[in-house]
């Protein structure tokens, strides 16, 4: 039998179809669980004979009558017995095959199903890039006839794309669960494969073949499992090339900043913090000073979506920033001070929210095991009255790959038993206490705040909050900590703290990068009491602690692992972490806690290829990790010559082949026009999503940003936006 799936968006809701050719039935329309159903084309184009309602929601039926005209009856089919095991929800079947050609065109992601045979004449279509398809191949089969690539044996999946333009073209199977050998054939003029171009065997399923195309050509791409199918994931993408991501929801220009960027696991989805309204919804005073709100992009898709919103849909009533994105791109967490996201947030200061893109809805997780929101000792004889804004530190926050936990700091009291000192905070001349963000009298005498930021985990499935900023034997650290990083099994926690309890031998007087263990015996229990443990990373030649500071203050970027928790990227300006590090500036690390080995990944060198002409010359930031270890990314000064007058460019540092690529490049080839800041890597490491001041990244790009923040950006001719880079890996 034959399965495949297409999907598409109608009216903004997903719509998955699954055409069984040979089971004697022509078509399966899936639709989300959702109280918003999609039309559909009129029953007589596609032949309805039978709708399986089961768990469908109370609106849908509305819509099956509309679409059965009455004249069908409904028969209750649970959706697994038709199209697997995913969980997918209410299915709707239909008849002739020939009623796909009559569907919505696919979008640039499908889902097939279990591909019993997949020949080259049927190779699917790819309609364009960037594109993804996911599969089972278990019953896939392989036809005589069929080119021989590096793997000759195992069944084959076939796609087919003809080129746009002249482009460097990546295709991968990254993400499968089984081994995959992926290779591409050029079509020759009678549409049969030619000599193959590249091909690639990887036994974790991580095959990946790059080719240059030329305009017009067609190109076959064969997937081949040699030792049994299983789950498939194809994509499709031009490499070396940047698109801009911060646009309005109708294509255009913004008019304001873009900022703080998040990319999922997979690279399709990438959040960010943008002060310009990119929806119609987003109804902020967009006169105030700081009034951003965090947006989603689905690069697949081409949307743009409001997450700062309530369950509701409400657009929060303050400013949104730092944004985190689970590994699949459902949750987002950020951190906000608005009062209307939640029920009973009354405490005024900037909490930490996660945002369900599936179900819409918005909890907070700043929060208290047992629900009560965190709150601000006052301290201090006030003697003097003030009115303004009082900045706390900002609060930095990640989640895990699923989404379950999430990892922030706060300055917040009262998220775990016996924590009731956090920060120093102002009090009314009358004892009362003031809001952290609005109006507030200021004492000229403050008590000193020793402890202050702690970090904490909350689990969003059990609603339990924990802190982490803790030392083996679960002793809360006596400074401040900041820079939350989680891993996506939600097993380590990374930090900065300036604590010198945490180890027994810290004792620099610095911050210090720390790495905590939810689960030292492995037994797949979290925090359990005796099994945790903190170790300092940031450690000199000889093995003491750094003799400066590492880790940075707030935001994440400062402090990232990758997903085994073997390797740690962080920012310091600690002379002895290596060798001749003589550059007096803050640099990027790597520290391998298997060999208890650290890297100076921004060493002052010579970049690579067509960006030779510069050189890395310091005062580097905000450095992520792949998933597994091998790519940094990072942010750094580059000049023609050490010292030079320079931009602020986003690299990427190979640790395999220990080179460093430049990506924020001009759509020509140029040096950048402007800074570039705060990239964030894909799981694999080759989509780098990052905000930049330069215009001449993408073609067209003459956005100007109106009112004060226009002239708040001298390092670069107009308004800072987000982009996303992809990047072909080295297979070394």
């Amino acid at each position: 039998m034959s399965r495949w799936r297409v999907a598409w968006r109608l009216g903004g809701v997903l719509v998955v179809a699954t055409a069984l050719v040979a089971s004697g039935v022509g078509l399966a329309l899936r639709l989300p669980a959702t109280s918003v159903l999609p039309p559909l084309p009129e029953a007589g184009a596609v032949g309805l004979s039978r709708i399986v309602t089961s768990e469908l929601p109370p609106l849908a039926a509305g819509f099956v009558a509309r679409v059965l005209g009455g004249r069908l009856p409904a028969t209750q089919v649970s959706a697994t017995e038709l199209v697997g095991q995913d969980g997918a929800g209410p299915v709707l079947t239909a008849a002739p095959p020939d009623a796909l050609r009559r569907l919505p065109p696919a979008r640039s992601e499908v889902r097939h199903g279990d591909l019993a045979h997949d020949v080259r004449a049927e190779a699917y279509e790819v309609p364009g890039v960037p594109f993804t398809a996911r599969s089972t191949t278990h019953g896939a089969d392989r036809e005589p006839e069929e080119p021989v690539s590096c793997s000759p044996t195992g069944g084959t999946v076939w796609y087919r794309y003809t080129a746009t333009r002249d482009a460097v073209l990546a295709a991968s199977t990254f993400g499968s669960d089984h081994a995959t050998a992926l290779a591409v054939f050029p079509e020759d003029g009678d549409g049969r494969p030619s000599s193959m171009a590249a091909c690639d065997l990887d036994a974790s399923g991580n095959a990946e073949v790059v080719v240059t195309a030329s305009h017009g050509r067609t190109y076959l791409f064969q997937v081949t499992s040699p030792a049994g199918g299983g789950r498939l994931v194809f994509h499709l993408d031009e490499v070396g090339t940047t698109r801009r991501v911060s646009l309005r929801a109708d294509g255009g220009e913004t008019d304001a900043n873009s900022s703080g960027v998040a990319i999922s696991a997979d690279g399709r989805t990438i959040a960010f913090r943008s002060d310009a309204a990119l929806v119609p919804e987003d109804r902020q005073d967009r006169g105030a000073t700081y009034n951003g709100d965090i947006y989603v992009a689905d690069l697949t898709a081409g949307t743009i979506e409001l997450v700062s919103v309530s369950s509701a849909g409400e657009p929060a009533d303050h400013f949104s920033d730092t944004p985190a994105i689970s590994g699949d791109g459902r949750f987002v967490a950020f951190t906000s001070p608005a009062s209307n996201l939640v029920p009973g947030d009354t405490n005024g200061y900037e909490d930490v929210f996660v945002h369900d893109r599936t179900t819409r809805r918005t909890v907070r997780a700043s929060v208290a095991t047992s629900g009560a929101e965190g709150w601000l000792p006052l301290t201090g004889t006030p003697r003097e009255a003030a009115v303004g804004h009082w900045h706390l530190q900002q609060p930095s926050v990640t989640v895990s790959g699923d989404g379950r936990f999430v990892a922030f700091s706060s300055d917040l009291a009262g998220l775990v038993l016996g924590d009731d000192r956090g920060c120093v905070a102002a009090g009314g001349h009358d004892g009362s206490s003031v809001h952290a963000i609005r109006e507030m009298t200021v004492p000229d005498h403050t008590a000193p705040a020793s402890r202050c930021r702690d970090i904490f985990v909350r689990d969003l499935h059990t609603r339990t909050t924990t802190r982490v900023s803790v030392s083996s034997d679960g002793a809360p650290g006596d400074g401040d900590s900041s820079s939350a990083f989680i891993t996506p099994d939600g097993r380590y926690v990374a930090f900065a703290s300036g604590s010198t309890n945490l180890v027994a031998d810290d004792d620099n007087g610095y911050r210090d990068v720390f790495l905590h263990d939810r689960d030292v015996d492995g037994d797949g229990r979290f925090d359990e009491e005796g099994a945790i443990a903190t170790s300092l990373e940031s450690r000199n030649r000889a093995g003491g602690p750094a003799g400066g500071s590492s880790g940075g203050t707030s935001h994440r970027g400062h402090v990232t692992v990758s997903a085994d928790g073997r390797y740690i990227a962080f920012m310091s300006d600690a002379p002895d972490l290596v060798e001749r590090d003589v550059n007096v500036e803050t640099d990027v690390f790597l520290r391998d806690r298997a060999t208890g080995t650290t890297l100076l990944v921004s060493a002052p060198r010579r970049l690579e290829g067509d960006d030779r002409h510069l050189v890395v010359d310091g005062n580097a930031h905000h450095s992520v990790i792949s998933a597994d270890g091998r790519y940094v990314a990072f942010s750094a000064d580059t000049a023609s010559r050490p010292g030079g007058e320079g931009r602020r460019d986003v690299l990427v540092y190979d640790r395999l082949g220990h080179v460093i690529r430049r990506v924020s490049v001009g759509a020509d080839g140029s040096d950048a026009n402007g800074n570039s800041y705060e990239p964030d890597l894909s799981a694999d490491g080759y989509t780098v999503a990052f905000s930049s001041l330069a215009s001449n990244l993408v073609e067209d790009d003459r956005n100007v940003c109106r009112g004060p923040v226009e002239s708040a950006t001298p390092s670069g001719p107009g308004c800072q936006d987000v982009f996303v880079h992809r990047v072909a890996r080295d297979r070394s």
